[in-house]
């Protein structure tokens, strides 16, 4: 961007005193405000002392979507008040102005007479001349936050009479580019300057006067700074996905922020690149979903707070989840099912292509899933080194987005750094779907200490720090060291210089990372297919009923078969069956010989003879639930074949379902 640079402050590592200190802050002094405040905070919990400034510019879009100024959006319940104010305020136009619940504030233009007109509050308007309402003109009073507080600033207010999202605009004293516009944080006053908000506050108070935090967010962040401040935020996803996101040492003048589920996406499909971008590309071939455009079924942008969100702003009257469908709990995906391969376009069929790769048209990978999953993400890996890992840079990632009404993904045979796959060849495959996806584009940052993600959604497992990003497209567009980590890396802790690049290398770049909730931990299935001659043994299994009361009785039915083109040999069957069911008998069919070898509680073994192409067989299982489990109550079970070809494993998860224990409200 052309602002003027200046030299950048030298950074000192926060002490862990001081870290110590602030995670005891909130029991000795709860918050008093909402919004710079928080982003202060951050940049001198780290050693920091650089002021960011909203950009608030009329008439200015970069990039073809970016708006050059920020509409925030607070929640209020009916009763309680809205306490505003800014820097800004009564210099030349600066002022602050609130809609009512679905006034459509944020868009490609800034909003006009017309629509500051119909503002239900208008701090200049309501102020009766007193220069100081809504004023905070000092660190000393952004800190305190409103009155009563000791020391705080004469606030703007507004007490709600509806519950529901409210849109708050902070209007700059001018709508163009002024002088002063790097500052500190620390100094006496804070400068308005024409262009840019220093210092805002959107603290909301209940009927008694007790704060609620997480309440102000916004779709897009647009900054001005240039000396390298450290800044944090939260994600709140249309699935009910948690982020916090941590920047370390950001240099980058006038930039932008955002997020939502795509990233860069490809302007044909519609599906992410998991690139990132030179600005000069976005708008043809790649397109970034704009910010400001209602979300729709596959292209959403998500919410961006200062604070920890606080789940009224969801669950409530008039919230998120009553306007724009968001869920009240994370989403944690069913598992897509019925993974295939058909390598009819490479003279093969289900299970097998014929002929060596490339190839050309591509053959397909298809799967079922669940409407629950429909437009959230997938990755389908074929694990191409036969090394029994699928996080390998020879990995070929195929990604994309559920849809329940039939799911196909070409595959042209090539691994993961374009060499087509060997022939007679045994690969596996495996699809996981991926809740709670997350980009965050980064528009035109000159430099970046690092970056810290940090999922907050508990589920278990995966790796909460887990990030991703590629530079490497074409050209290296960063000197981020790797240029390229497609396959995710730790990102913790923050000031680790994950995602680092140094002095202007993301000037005019759109830097995208991602990650996802490694949901496929829960939700994830996985097939064989082979290329040339080749056997290829799969398994699947069932468990009826999936809901088994205690001490009723359960079967499980393992199918398995030859879906390559040549003879299996050396199969064996096994399950392992879990100690909360006692078998009561088993029964094996088969196109050859089933001989059952071990019978050795909970494991149970069968020798299974030569399985031409395209035959197999069905072995049943028979048991009866343990009386002493409880309502939800769950176990799993797993089977396995082997064969000198490849190998292959099912599972089936179930949940104990006792009638005695339902209670009628």
């Amino acid at each position: 961007m052309n602002y003027p640079r200046t030299k950048n402050v030298l950074r000192l590592l926060a002490a862990l005193t001081i870290l110590a200190l602030l995670a005891l802050a909130p029991l000795a002094q709860p918050a008093q405000a909402e919004g710079s405040r928080e982003l202060a905070d951050f940049e001198l919990a780290q050693g920091g002392n650089a002021r960011v400034g909203l950009t608030m510019q009329a008439g200015r879009t970069e990039w073809g979507i970016m708006p050059f100024w920020v509409v925030f959006n607070v929640y209020l319940q009916a009763g309680e008040t809205l306490h505003l104010g800014s820097n800004s305020v009564h210099t030349g136009q600066g002022n602050i102005y609130v809609w009512a619940p679905g006034t459509p504030v944020y868009s490609s233009v800034y909003p006009d007479a017309t629509l500051l007109a119909s503002a239900i509050v208008n701090c200049v308007a309501q102020s009766g001349g007193d220069t100081t309402y809504g004023l905070i003109n000092t660190r000393a009073k952004e800190v305190a936050g409103p009155l009563p507080n000791p020391g705080g600033y004469n606030s703007c207010q507004y007490t709600a009479t509806t519950s529901g999202i409210y849109p708050v605009l902070f209007a700059p004293s001018g709508a163009s580019q002024g002088g002063t516009w790097e500052q500190a944080i620390n100094p006496a006053t804070i400068i308005p300057v024409s262009g840019f908000v220093h210092a805002w506050d959107a603290t909301v108070r209940d009927a008694s006067g007790v704060e609620q935090t997480g309440r102000l967010f916004s779709n897009t962040l647009v900054f001005v700074e240039w000396t390298n401040p450290d800044q944090q935020f939260y994600v709140l996803t249309r699935d009910g996905h948690q982020y916090r996101v941590q920047f370390d040492e950001l240099n980058g003048a006038g930039w932008a922020f955002l997020v939502n589920n795509k990233g860069v996406q490809s302007a044909a499909t519609g599906q992410p690149t998991y690139k990132s971008w030179r600005t000069s590309q976005i708008g043809a071939a790649q397109v970034v979903y704009a910010p400001y455009a209602p979300d729709t079924a596959s292209d959403v942008t998500y919410k961006l707070f200062v604070n920890p969100p606080d789940p009224v702003v969801v669950s409530g009257p008039g919230g998120l989840a009553e306007t724009l469908g968001y869920l009240t709990s994370p989403l944690i995906p069913p598992s897509p099912t019925n993974l295939q391969f058909d390598g009819t376009n490479a003279g093969g069929g289900p299970g097998w292509a014929a002929n060596p790769p490339p190839w050309s048209p591509a053959c397909q990978f298809t799967f079922d899933s669940d409407p629950a999953l429909d437009q959230a993400a997938y990755s389908l890996i074929v694990d191409a080194n036969d090394n029994g890992s699928f996080d390998d840079a020879a990995d070929r990632l195929l990604r994309g987005v559920f849809d329940s009404a039939g799911n196909s993904v070409d595959f042209d045979g090539r691994d993961g750094s374009g060499v087509p796959l060997t022939g007679d060849r045994t690969y596996a495959v495996k699809l996981f779907a991926l809740a709670g996806e997350i980009h965050y584009p980064m528009f035109d940052i000159e430099s970046l200490g690092g970056l810290h993600i940090e999922r907050l959604t508990t589920l278990g497992a995966g790796n909460i720090h887990q990030a991703h990003y590629d530079d490497l497209n074409g050209i290296a567009l960063t000197n981020a060291s790797p240029t390229s980590l497609a396959g995710g890396s730790d990102s913790s802790p923050h000031g680790s210089g994950f995602r680092g690049f140094t002095g202007t290398s993301g000037d005019e770049d759109v830097a995208d990372s991602w990650t996802f909730t490694d949901a496929g931990t829960f939700a994830t299935t996985s097939i064989n297919f082979s290329i040339g001659t080749a056997a290829n043994l799969a398994i699947d299994k069932s468990a009826n009923p999936t809901n088994p009361s205690p001490g009723g009785t359960i079967e499980y039915v393992l199918t398995f078969s030859n879906a390559g083109t040549a003879t299996a040999t050396g199969i064996v069957v096994s399950d392992v069956v879990p100690i909360s069911v006692t078998v009561t008998g088993t029964n094996c069919s088969a196109d050859s010989s089933c001989v059952e070898t071990t019978v050795t509680p909970p494991t149970y073994t069968w020798s299974v003879g030569d399985l031409a192409p395209g035959e197999g067989g069905v072995i049943t299982i028979t048991g009866q639930v343990l009386g002493s489990l409880g309502d939800k109550d769950g176990f799993f079970n797993t089977a396995t074949i082997h064969g000198d070809s490849n190998d292959d494993s099912a599972w089936v998860e179930v949940e104990v379902f006792d009638p005695t224990a339902v209670t009628l409200a």
